[in-house]
């Protein structure tokens, strides 16, 4: 399982096989589609790539990995109120 490829690594190959071997055979509006198709698979890659840092930096700052951690209380509330509230345990303005 180790050689398989990535999901920015397969979008990546794909974004560039039509790139380099598609586009020079296409014209007009089809070139145009292509085109935008193109940028919205590098658009995929970047997304890929940044939620990747992102999660990495956010299991190094939890000092968990593997585990979901809240950026603040804000975030906790919004998870529990809900829950909390079908339970009958707290009500919208309780703290």
């Amino acid at each position: 399982m180790q050689d398989e490829p990535t999901p920015v690594e397969l979008t990546k190959a794909v974004a560039d096989f039509l790139r380099t071997d598609i586009a020079p055979l296409i014209a007009g509006h089809q070139a145009f589609k292509l085109r935008v198709a193109i940028n919205a698979l590098d658009l995929v890659v970047r997304q890929l790539t940044l939620s990747e840092a992102s999660d990495a930096a956010e299991a190094e700052r939890s000092g968990r990995s593997g585990q979901a951690s809240f950026a603040n209380d804000g975030q906790k509330r919004a998870i529990e109120l809900p829950t909390g509230l079908r339970a009958g345990h707290t009500n919208m303005y309780s703290r």
